[in-house]
C-alpha cells in the first residue's frame, strides 16, 4: 500500500467496490467487544476453508520520526510536537490455486515529545480473503478492526471514513468492520453478487466533544453483464440502516445504481456510476426524509514502472455526528518507479460533507496532500520521507492547517505473494 508512515494509509480501492462482482478490488473499510470477536473468529476460522495451501508468516517492522506544527489540527491554540514511532506487524499471507487469504496483526506506539499531548497505542486487526468453491461460485470475506484516535484518524483513512477534524483533542476511537458476500457466475457473460457490510464504531468520551457511537448495516445485491472482453454493465441495489443510540437517531436509506466498467487500454481502466438514494431519518424524534443524487467516476491505469488511481464521486456516508451525509469527494493515488531502487507517490484527498435536508448540520471541507519518496536499499529494507498538508473548515467555525513531515525505515520481506502485487494500492506487506 502506498505508505510512508507506520499506519496504513488511504487506499482508493477501499470501499464497498463499484462492482461487486470483482470482490478482490474490494478493501472495506474498518467497535469493540462483539466487534473485535467477529474479526478474530474470522481470523481465526477462514484458514479452515483453505487448508491444504502453503503459508506465508511474515513479520516486518520501521521506526521513524515525525514533525506536526497543528497535531490536532486544531482551529485555536495549535500544539506542535515531534513523535517517534515504532510499529510490529506480523501478517499470513497464502495464494492457492482455489483460495487467497491475507490477514495481519499491527501495533504501532507513538510518543509525543509535547507534554500537552498523550502517547498513542493503535491496534490493526486485518483479514482478506476468497475461496473459489467451483467454476461459478466464490466466497469471500474481508474484516477490520482498528484503535485509533482523532489526533491520528487521517493517518488510517478509509474513504467512507469522514470524522476527520470533528474534534480537537485526543478520543480513543473503535472502528469494527465486517463484509462476507458471495458472487455467483451464471453464465460466461453474466454474474450476481451478494454482500454484507457492517460497521460499528465507539468513541471513549466522544460525546462531551459532540461524537455519537453508531453502527450501520449494509445489504448489497448486484447483477452484471459482460456485453464484451472490454465493457461490463451492472445493475445494483442496496438497503441501508444507520444508528447512533446516544444521539437516538436512526436512518434508512435504499440506494440504486447503474455502473458500467470500460477497459480504455491494456493497462488502463474507467469506471462509471449513477444513481439515487431515498432516505427516511428519524432524529431524536424529529422525522423527516430527503432524496438525493449519487455518482462516481474512476480509473485506474497499472504499468510496468507505476500505479495511477482516481475518483470523482458522491456518495452517502456514515458520520461520527450521529448522522448520514452526502459526501462530495475527490481521490488520487500514484505509485511511481524513478529506478530500480526509488519511487514517489502521492496521496490526494478532498471532500465536503453535506447534510441531509432536515437535519440541521453544517457543510464541512476537508484537505489532504501528501507527497512521498521511498528509497529501497535491499528489497526487504527501505527509506522512506514525506510531508503533508491538511486543512479543514466547517460553516461557523475558523478554518485550521497543519504542515508535517515525516521519515522512517522499514523492514519488510519480499514474500512470493508480496512480490506478485508489487505496484498495488492493496499490497498490504510490511508495516504501512
Amino acid at each position: 500500500m502506498w505508505s510512508s508512515s507506520p499506519e496504513p494509509m488511504v487506499n482508493v480501492s477501499d470501499r464497498m467496490p463499484l462492482t461487486m462482482s470483482n470482490p478482490r478490488d474490494s478493501s472495506p473499510a474498518s467497535c469493540r467487544g462483539r466487534g473485535v470477536a467477529v474479526v478474530v473468529a474470522a481470523l481465526l476460522t477462514t484458514p479452515t476453508v483453505v487448508c491444504g495451501e502453503s503459508y506465508d508468516v511474515v513479520l516486518s517492522g520501521s521506526v521513524g520520526v515525525e514533525y506536526d506544527d497543528n497535531v490536532g489540527l486544531q482551529t485555536a491554540d495549535e500544539v506542535d510536537s515531534v513523535a517517534t514511532r515504532i510499529g510490529l506487524r506480523v501478517g499470513v499471507e497464502s495464494t492457492g490455486a482455489r483460495s487467497e487469504v491475507n490477514a495481519g496483526v499491527q501495533v504501532t506506539h507513538v510518543e509525543y515529545d509535547e507534554a500537552g499531548l498523550d502517547d498513542e497505542d493503535l491496534l490493526l486487526l486485518e483479514l482478506h480473503s476468497r475461496y473459489r468453491r467451483s467454476e461459478r461460485n466464490t466466497l469471500f470475506l474481508d474484516g477490520t478492526y482498528k484503535l485509533d484516535s482523532t489526533l491520528r484518524t487521517d493517518r488510517v483513512l478509509d474513504e467512507d471514513d469522514v470524522d476527520i477534524g470533528l474534534a480537537e483533542r485526543k478520543v480513543d476511537r473503535h472502528r469494527a468492520m465486517l463484509n462476507p458476500g458471495i458472487t455467483y457466475a451464471f453464465s460466461e457473460r453474466s454474474e450476481g453478487t451478494l454482500a454484507y457490510k457492517g460497521i460499528n464504531v465507539d468513541f471513549d468520551g466522544g460525546s462531551a466533544v459532540g461524537l455519537e457511537d453508531y453502527v450501520q448495516h449494509e445489504v448489497v445485491g448486484e447483477w452484471g453483464y459482460l456485453p464484451s472482453e472490454r465493457s461490463r454493465h451492472a445493475i445494483r441495489a442496496t438497503a441501508r440502516l444507520y444508528e447512533a443510540p446516544d444521539r437516538d437517531s436512526t436512518f434508512e436509506s435504499l440506494i440504486a445504481d447503474y455502473v458500467m466498467a470500460y477497459d480504455v487500454s491494456e493497462v488502463t481502466n474507467a469506471t462509471f456510476a449513477v444513481g439515487a438514494h431515498w432516505t427516511d431519518f428519524d432524529l431524536n424524534g424529529t422525522e423527516g426524509d430527503d432524496q438525493g443524487f449519487l455518482a462516481s467516476l474512476g480509473f485506474t491505469r497499472r504499468t510496468e514502472l507505476g500505479h495511477w488511481e482516481g475518483s470523482v464521486e458522491r456518495v452517502l456516508n456514515p458520520s461520527g455526528r450521529g448522522e448520514l451525509v452526502e459526501t462530495d469527494q475527490i481521490l488520487l493515488g500514484v505509485e511511481q518507479a524513478l529506478s530500480e531502487r526509488s519511487r514517489v507517490d502521492l496521496r490526494v484527498r478532498y471532500f465536503r460533507n453535506k447534510p441531509i435536508d432536515g437535519t440541521g448540520s453544517v457543510e464541512r471541507e476537508y484537505f489532504f496532500i501528501e507527497p512521498a519518496y521511498r528509497y529501497y536499499f535491499t528489497p526487504s529494507w527501505r527509506l522512506d520521507a514525506a510531508y503533508r498538508y491538511r486543512w479543514k473548515d466547517a460553516e461557523g467555525s475558523p478554518q485550521a492547517e497543519s504542515n508535517a513531515a515525516f521519515i522512517s525505515v522499514t523492514y519488510a520481506p519480499l514474500t512470493e505473494s508480496r512480490a506478485a502485487r508489487q505496484g498495488d494500492f492493496s499490497d498490504r506487506g510490511g508495516v504501512q
